[in-house]
């Protein structure tokens, strides 16, 4: 009987030392700081983007000693936080106030702010911005892009102004260059179409739709449209791009394509000195040039390469030279 009251004392001795173990905390961080935010998520529920939204977080220091915020940082360069002090005393407060710009953002939104600090329970710690940001007008498509056309193809895209707005209406469109043209009829002032205008030179071509709307205040619009213009012979890339530190030799290839026609060959390759060029003919009529043992030479910027083709709509193909130094 002895023995068996004997164990009953051991064991709780044991249970209540492994209590205490688990309960209380370590006696190195009896007087530590503690971070504490009552309200760590801000949802700013759904603005325009237009707006930037700011709001001031609360930190407390609920520990013993001195919390020190030993850095800051935001989820990305749309977000800015700053306190008013980084030391917070024990039983004392400071704020952090943070600004979510919403320019050029829109949908759900999930900005975090990261604390690093002295706190041993919680060296990392995260603050959050949500909610939803809408644009207040926009165009739709945001960009068009009319692919591989031919020289004389008319296409037309329609593109429509979204506004949360009703009231909001086109006011004016333009665009600069001669290979597209606008359509706007004001009976309709939520749209307009963009076409392009034959015949075009072979090529990218690309510009920039400008339009000015009826809200008060707002800036122009901006739709971005291009093309590439296939003439008999695609050149991909329509540029020889050398980069890397001054003379380091690379490799370039270019292929040129079917475009318009059907089939073509290529009688020669005029390069710079000390450029090697090998010539391949490859599947589907493309053409392969080789381009090796190149230096990335400032003086070979704006050189250009001419090739040679048999097709009298197309008998000199040139590629221009571009170096950038790094």
């Amino acid at each position: 009987m002895p023995a068996r009251c004997f164990s009953g004392v051991v064991l709780a001795a044991v249970v209540c030392g492994a209590a205490a173990a688990r309960g209380g905390p370590p006696a190195a961080e009896a007087g530590a700081p503690k971070l504490v935010c009552d309200a760590p998520t801000y949802d700013f529920g759904t603005r325009n983007d237009t707006e930037t939204v700011a709001h001031v977080f609360v930190l407390r220091n609920a520990g013993g000693s001195d919390l020190h915020i030993l850095r800051i940082r935001p989820s990305c360069g749309c977000t800015v936080a700053q306190m008013d002090r980084t030391i917070i005393p024990p039983g004392e407060s400071a704020e952090l106030r943070a600004r979510l710009n919403l320019a050029d953002r829109s949908g759900p939104q999930h900005k975090s702010i990261r604390l690093e600090t002295n706190d041993p329970g919680q060296r990392r710690y995260a603050l959050w911005l949500k909610g939803a940001s809408v644009r207040l007008q926009a165009l739709e498509p945001r960009y068009v892009s009319f692919g591989r056309i031919e020289p004389g193809t008319e296409a037309s895209r329609t593109v429509r102004l979204e506004s949360r707005r009703p009231d909001v209406r086109i006011a004016d469109v333009a665009v600069g260059s001669g290979a597209f043209a606008v359509r706007f009829d004001p009976e309709r002032p939520r749209e307009f179409a963009v076409a392009t205008r034959p015949p075009l030179e072979p090529g990218a071509v690309r510009d920039t739709v400008v339009v000015r709307t009826t809200l008060p205040g707002a800036p122009p619009l901006r739709l971005a449209v291009s093309a590439q213009v296939m003439g008999p012979v695609i050149v991909l890339p329509p540029q020889l791009v050398l980069v890397g530190s001054t003379n380091r030799l690379v490799t370039r290839q270019v292929l040129l394509q079917p475009g318009t026609a059907a089939d073509f060959r290529v009688e020669a390759v005029e390069a710079p000195p000390g450029m090697a060029v090998t010539t391949l003919r490859a599947a589907g009529g493309m053409w392969r040039l080789e381009f090796s043992g190149i230096p990335v030479d400032p003086a070979l910027d704006g050189r250009t390469i001419i090739v040679r083709t048999d097709l009298a709509g197309m008998p000199v193909i040139r590629i221009p030279i571009k170096v950038l130094v790094r």
